[in-house]
């Protein structure tokens, strides 16, 4: 006896198998969707703060190469770097830290003389910290600390 008879010709999906397909895939990814904006989001704050860092050995290793001052002064949500011998050509006077979700805060304007010290525009400990925080991002923030010798370091601080 036969079970099954298959039509003639016929084979596929039935538009109803189709639709409840489409109905468990629509429901899977919009469950995905906000743990990956969230990922996002945390993966933009880390590009900026590696960016961040990579902008300020730079901006250290200009005034050691250069014997001069690097001043690097604080703007809105961004770091702005000037030196004392740039050109109207020169690409790294007016280079500008910032990014669009991305906040970059500083305990206050700084500069690296020409040994790549610090050197703070308030008396202190010798030690600048720089926060980088995401507009998105509630669970966490980057610091970074610049030494008076110009060592950088980065921690992250769960808030």
């Amino acid at each position: 006896m036969e079970c099954y008879k298959q039509r003639s010709g016929q084979s596929g999906f039935t538009i109803v198998e189709l639709m409840i397909t489409l109905l468990v895939a629509g429901i899977v990814l919009s469950l995905a969707v906000p743990p990956f904006n969230g990922l996002m989001d945390r993966r933009q704050l880390e590009t900026a703060t590696s960016e961040t860092i990579n902008a300020l050995k730079n901006a250290r290793e200009r005034a050691v190469g250069r014997e001069e001052v690097v001043d690097i002064e604080q703007r809105a949500k961004s770091l702005t770097c000037n030196h004392d011998s740039a050109t109207n050509d020169d690409p790294c006077d007016g280079y500008n830290i910032g990014y669009d979700a991305v906040s970059i805060t500083a305990d206050h304007d700084f500069s690296f003389d020409e040994r790549g010290l610090l050197e703070n525009a308030n008396p202190g400990p010798g030690v600048l910290t720089l926060t980088l925080s995401h507009e998105d991002v509630a669970t966490h923030n980057f610091e970074i600390r610049i030494l008076g010798s110009g060592r950088i370091s980065v921690r992250q601080v769960d808030i």
